[in-house]
């Protein structure tokens, strides 16, 4: 109901803009897509309709590279494991129950990690 007379909007890829859709938003002349891509906007339906279509590549870099390293090292010390485990009423209180309930834990001192990005 908004942007039925918005003139510019701004949406993340959890939206979709069909031709449908966008023959409704009369006074529509510009979409900003927060990220890369805009597979979810139907982009010649937007042409012809004289909308353009922009994105935002660089948006969230920063916390999808703090997510990934957290992914890492949570993969690397088997925190999820341990965490279930915890909820699941499991007490560790060795090294030896470390090994059990997360199997493949280890020390991240002394180890060396290299990061590439690809976008």
């Amino acid at each position: 109901q908004v942007l039925n007379e918005a003139v510019g909007a701004m949406m993340y890829h959890t939206i979709t803009l069909t031709r449908e859709d966008l023959e409704k938003f009369k006074a529509l002349r510009v979409i900003v897509r927060i990220g890369s891509g805009y597979d979810n906007i139907d982009i010649k339906a937007a042409g012809e309709l004289g909308i353009a279509v922009c994105n935002i590549p660089s948006a969230a870099v920063e916390e999808t590279a703090d997510s990934t390293v957290c992914h890492v090292l949570n993969l690397y010390r088997r925190n999820t494991w341990l965490y279930q485990a915890l909820r699941e009423g499991t007490r560790v209180q060795s090294v030896e129950q470390i090994r059990e309930v997360a199997s493949g834990a280890a020390r991240i001192r002394g180890e060396t990690l290299g990061l590439i990005g690809f976008g």
